[in-house]
């Protein structure tokens, strides 16, 4: 009887830790950078965290997945590092167009350069 509650103790702790972590990678063939940005405001839609910079610069982070994960605190006008893949020299290419990026049907964000975080986190803020 102890060694069955020994061994549910031990799998619970093991979820327990497993299951909530403060971070996942995306595992992209594409080559990635760090970049350190001063956080202007935080948008958030259904699917993604939408950090727009100093610089206007947007940072775009997944939202997928991060049910079980710690949060991490994020205070604006504070500087963060992030591990992003550069997306804007992709989407424009030799095109030339106004780039900007929609948060949702009501608000539409210009940006100097667009990242995708290659961390996915949870993020908690002041709204």
């Amino acid at each position: 009887m102890k060694k069955n509650i020994y061994i549910q103790f031990l799998l619970i702790f093991l979820l327990f830790n497993t299951g909530c972590s403060f971070q996942k990678t995306l595992n992209t063939g594409q080559k990635s950078e760090i970049i350190n940005v001063e956080l202007n405001k935080i948008y958030e839609n259904d699917k993604n965290y939408i950090f727009l910079t100093k610089e206007n610069d947007i940072i775009e982070s997944s939202k997928l997945g991060i049910h079980n994960l710690k949060c991490k605190s994020l205070v604006l006008g504070q500087r963060y590092q992030f591990n992003v893949i550069p997306v804007s020299g992709i989407i424009q290419g030799n095109n030339h167009f106004e780039p900007s990026y929609d948060v949702n049907d009501t608000l539409r964000l210009p940006y100097r350069e667009y990242y995708f975080s290659k961390t996915i986190r949870k993020y908690c803020y002041k709204k």
